[in-house]
């Protein structure tokens, strides 16, 4: 036994991430894929037998999950959201390192897209939805996204919701202190009247594992939350510091 690799962080070590553990062994003795926040950003490193590094998923954002490998077409696919953190989109990026990552969720689909990928990397299973939008299922291929099959598209859902998800959510951003901007959203009662004074409830998680401020469809909780605006009540939440915001 002899040890192949070694990580260090002065604060702590992500043990796997978005279903990666800690080591994805490659075929046909290709090494491994590990993630590293080494460098400032979550990243996808392969690592060949003898230890040396080769940075997969380079450029200024953060690999959230790793979705699926294709190894015969030598292509990672990972979620990432390098421009908002409360989305989510699927990138793809060389297993060598040669290039920078590029965007394969279509743009249509602002909000919050995941991925099953079938093992060979050819096909996968897309969920999306945004926060006002319960959105929609279906198989498509890859890398070309093109729809195979819709598996629900939420239709009956989406009319029996449309007059209840009004007005739609507001997302900004506010001062943490230390030049740190975190992110935020309200709803507000469809009577919202500025001139008024409304009591809040402020949902938040504040630990390490996880956002409450995210673009997805948020089920029974958005739509109880939902229901308290309708009362008269502003909902807001946040995100700080410390959550794994993107």
């Amino acid at each position: 036994v002899r040890e192949m690799w070694t990580d260090r962080d002065d604060a702590f070590i992500t043990i796997g991430f978005g279903g990666l553990p800690e080591a994805h062994p490659l075929a046909a003795g290709g090494g491994f894929l590990v993630t590293s926040e080494k460098d400032g950003w979550m990243h996808a490193f392969r690592v060949a037998r003898d230890g040396r590094e080769t940075l997969v998923t380079r450029g200024a954002m953060d690999a959230i999950a790793v979705s699926g490998v294709d190894e015969k077409r030598a292509l990672v696919y990972f979620i990432a959201s390098p421009e908002n953190a409360t989305q989510r989109y699927l990138y793809r990026a060389p297993l060598d390192g040669s290039a920078s990552p590029e965007r394969v969720t279509p743009a249509s689909f602002t909000g919050s897209n995941s991925y099953a990928v079938s093992p060979d990397g050819r096909f996968a299973f897309h969920r999306f939805s945004s926060f006002d939008n319960p959105g929609v299922r279906q198989l498509v291929s890859l890398p070309d996204h093109k729809v195979i099959a819709v598996v629900d598209d939420n239709a009956d859902l989406k009319k029996k919701l449309a007059a209840i998800l009004q007005p739609a959510v507001e997302y900004f951003k506010t001062n943490a202190g230390d030049g740190v901007a975190v992110d935020g959203y309200m709803l507000k009662p469809r009577d919202f009247d500025p001139s008024r004074r409304y009591p809040i409830l402020v949902n938040i998680y504040g630990e390490p594992a996880s956002q409450t401020v995210e673009d997805r469809w948020g089920g029974g909780t958005a739509l109880f939350h939902r229901y308290l605006a309708s009362l008269g009540y502003l909902v807001v939440s946040f995100d700080n510091a410390g959550t794994p915001a993107p």
